[in-house]
């Protein structure tokens, strides 16, 4: 399995994340372990599966 390290503006905010949705009003992270986190006025910017890696970026 793939498990991510997450990113807001070059700031890690999570890792070992297994699901990214965005939304209108953000995007919603869950873990290997199924916690679940949500960042608000944020958007999808890149997701690198090479490098393991998601960017989220402030709106």
């Amino acid at each position: 399995m793939c498990e991510f390290k997450v990113f807001l503006n070059d700031e890690q905010v999570s890792e070992d994340v297994v699901f990214v949705e965005a939304s209108e009003s953000g995007v919603l992270l869950r873990d290997i372990l199924g916690l679940e986190k949500r960042l608000s006025k944020c958007r999808l910017s890149r997701v690198s599966v090479e490098e393991e890696r998601v960017d989220l970026v402030r709106e």
